[in-house]
């Protein structure tokens, strides 16, 4: 995660984030109804050189406040996420529990093993992440549900459809 952490540290790319993650935070603010978090996808370019070669997508998240995200999981990949504008909370299952991980701009950021549950719960701001996957945009798979009963309530690819 080291070598993630540098690139996001550049402050190139720590401008091109910022500019995104202020027009993501301004269309989340736009409409209070909907949604609960929207994202785009984030060119592996944009980082230059020094990625990881297991990293295959990139994504920029804004998530709203006040508001839990119901857990997910992506069998098919590693996630890595950073906090960008703020300190913020995410929770992974570990099998028995979910466990709090704080986490704050600059950072180490957080790892999320494949097919690990994992939530956003309620924050008091709006909050902006980085997320990397070791699966390519066009293939990561999102399952929505609970780690507790195994109920799935939805699972898409993410490109095919809206953001949550």
């Amino acid at each position: 995660m080291h070598g993630l952490a540098a690139r996001l540290a550049d402050a190139a790319v720590q401008s091109s984030l910022g500019e995104i993650a202020r027009r993501l935070l301004a269309e989340l603010r736009a409409d209070q109804a909907q949604p609960k978090s929207t994202f785009c996808p984030i060119p592996l370019s944009l980082y230059g050189s020094g990625l990881p070669n297991e990293i295959q997508s990139s994504w920029l998240f804004a998530l709203r406040r006040s508001t839990a995200h119901p857990p997910e999981r992506h069998p098919n990949s590693i996630q890595r996420m950073f906090a960008l504008n703020q300190p913020g909370r995410f929770e992974f299952w570990d099998g028995n529990a979910w466990i709090t991980h704080e986490m704050v701009p600059g950072g180490a950021g957080l790892s999320i093993p494949v097919d690990t549950w994992h939530r956003m719960p309620a924050q008091d701001q709006d909050w902006a992440v980085a997320s990397f996957h070791t699966a390519a945009a066009d293939e990561l798979i999102e399952i929505v549900g609970d780690p507790q009963s195994g109920e799935i309530e939805s699972e898409r690819i993410y490109l095919a459809g809206g953001a949550g």
